[in-house]
């Protein structure tokens, strides 16, 4: 009786906990996600992000959507997400002055995503995960921008007709170009496509 007694204290304290504690969550954690929000400003600015854990702008881990009507501007050398969605209406634009590089596993573009015609600006897709690539379903600007391919696993770009800069560097895994597409600029092969 006094065991049995136990164990509905028990189950009643666990649900209490499970009920009562904001951000408490059953199972295996899910991936974070920051969610951009309050219309225009840049990517190191905490009050453009709502994200599901503690950290108040994204980091390698989160993943990343640009909500429509939002335009962020990619302002520093160290923004990294593990996947980056521009929603349709959502803009993403690295800042026309100094050096600006966005690090992500895969970036899927359904908005517009712009490299402007000034400043030093790359977007890096590396990861070791399959399946990493740059889509583009909408709006793309190429500008004076690079696109590098990184990593140690198999990469996609499609929807991506005209490019300024590409440099592919992932090892002997290749990236696969799944439309015609003219590169502007420097193509730069390290490994194979």
């Amino acid at each position: 009786m006094k065991l049995k007694y136990i164990l509905q204290v028990s189950v009643i304290i666990a649900l209490f906990v499970m009920i009562a504690v904001p951000g408490f969550k059953v199972g295996a954690q899910s991936t974070p996600t920051c969610t951009s929000k309050n219309g225009s400003g840049n990517w190191t600015s905490p009050s453009l992000w709502d994200c599901s854990d503690s950290n108040k702008t994204p980091t390698a881990s989160h993943l990343v959507t640009i909500e429509t009507g939002d335009t962020i501007f990619i302002d520093t050398t160290a923004p990294v997400a593990a996947l980056v969605t521009i929603d349709a209406g959502g803009t993403l634009t690295f800042l026309n002055t100094g050096t600006n590089t966005l690090t992500t596993g895969s970036l899927t573009n359904n908005g517009t995503f712009t490299f402007p015609s000034a400043g030093t600006n790359t977007l890096i897709i590396s990861s070791a995960t399959s399946g990493t690539t740059f889509t583009n379903n909408s709006t793309f600007t190429a500008g004076t921008g690079t696109v590098q391919f990184a990593g140690t696993a198999a990469q996609t770009i499609s929807g991506v007709s005209t490019i300024n800069n590409l440099t592919i560097s992932n090892g002997s895994t290749g990236l696969a170009i799944n439309n015609n597409m003219t590169v502007n600029g420097v193509l730069t092969l390290n490994n194979d496509i």
